[in-house]
């Protein structure tokens, strides 16, 4: 269900809007994340959560949960949340979630990567489910929103990228992460444009 006090960012494309949930997500008392200049991002980094929690923005709102819980980092650690199953606003758009601005330097990916690199995170433990047709289709409106958001991205020779390979760019590459389905959705997308 789309929280009452998210607030409408963008529309990403036809049925597709990105809401702000940041402000209303759990944080550490006394810590925050680094911050970092918009120009210095190059990449986006593609995650899964691991496990499918509730779907919708109750799902995002978990996974924040438990990183401040669980790790003690500052806040979420994506900035963007695709649900398996995703809300739908009053018009019936499918509504991906911004959970950080894109200037936080959060720990979604490690290292150099987190410097600059925008975290996106898939719901669900991707390496044994296929993502779903709501995923999908927020990815297709959500990836080339972020490349043209982004001027460093669209300098980049590999603007679109996932954990499991970041440690080419300085990150911790988690071997199953975002799950063999995605990154070979991942890969095809990136071969095509």
């Amino acid at each position: 269900m789309v929280p009452r006090d998210a607030v409408l960012e963008a529309e990403l494309a036809g049925g597709i809007v990105l809401l702000d949930v940041s402000h209303l997500l759990p944080v550490a008392h006394g810590k925050r994340y680094a911050s970092r200049p918009m120009s210095g991002i190059v990449r986006q980094y593609h995650h899964h959560s691991g496990a499918m929690g509730r779907p919708g923005f109750a799902g995002a709102l978990g996974t924040a949960r438990y990183v401040v819980a669980e790790h003690g980092w500052a806040g979420a650690a994506y900035h963007y949340f695709l649900s398996h199953v995703a809300d739908r606003d009053y018009s019936d758009r499918i509504v991906v979630y911004r959970l950080q601005q894109d200037i936080v330097r959060s720990y979604h990916t490690g290292g150099d990567a987190n410097t600059h690199g925008i975290g996106v995170c898939w719901q669900g433990n991707l390496t044994a489910v296929e993502p779903s047709s709501d995923q999908i289709e927020a990815a297709e409106a959500l990836i080339p929103w972020l490349l043209g958001r982004h001027a460093g991205m669209q300098m980049d020779p590999c603007p679109i990228s996932w954990h499991s390979e970041s440690a080419r760019w300085g990150g911790s590459g988690k071997p199953t992460c975002p799950g063999p389905h995605v990154e070979a959705w991942l890969a095809a997308y990136r071969e095509a444009t």
